[in-house]
């Protein structure tokens, strides 16, 4: 990469959109994020972004496109709404990006047409509500807390007919013990 006259070798600037500019800090460093392309910055990242702020700032590499939706999954439903919890951290980030939120739907509706969910998986057959599904990008929060049958489940709707290549993402703490 050359140097930029008052920019550091390798530093990629954010995207000079308006949405980012009228973000928060936190969002602008979210577009740096994203246009990285090293794996290794990404985890070496994740303690200091926060995993669960990472899996809100994941999704966005694609809300121009107007077929993308998301799921952010959590074990049990108050864990989504908990002060402080994905719902606060995910109102402070999509309404900078025109994102309308529905909190009985829970879920943030992009002016494009994309959408991203919240939902939870709290019994064993809470996955049945998700059949026939084509979701493009599942992820994750606290992946330890959920059946191996929910995750595999929840891997068969993990499909797109939005252009966008299916993918999952997940956080977990890690095991001191393993």
């Amino acid at each position: 990469m050359t140097r930029a006259r008052g920019r550091k070798k390798g530093v990629i600037p954010p995207h000079p959109s308006r949405a980012c500019a009228a973000a928060p800090a936190r969002t602008a460093v979210a577009v740096v994020f994203l246009a990285r392309r090293h794996r290794d910055l990404r985890r070496r990242c994740w303690g200091w972004l926060g995993k669960s702020w990472s899996l809100l700032v994941e999704p966005l590499r694609h809300i121009s496109n107007p077929k993308f939706g998301c799921v952010i999954f959590r074990r049990e439903e108050v864990q989504i709404f908990n002060e402080g919890g994905l719902w606060d951290e995910a109102l402070e980030i999509y309404p900078t990006l025109a994102a309308r939120s529905n909190r009985n739907e829970k879920t943030f509706f992009f002016p494009t047409g994309a959408k991203i969910s919240f939902d939870h998986l709290q019994r064993a057959d809470d996955v049945q509500a998700h059949q026939g599904a084509l979701i493009a990008l599942i992820e994750w929060d606290e992946l330890t807390h959920f059946l191996a049958a929910q995750f595999w489940y929840m891997f068969s709707r993990n499909r797109s007919k939005s252009g966008v290549r299916p993918y999952m993402r997940a956080s977990t703490n890690p095991d001191p013990y393993s």
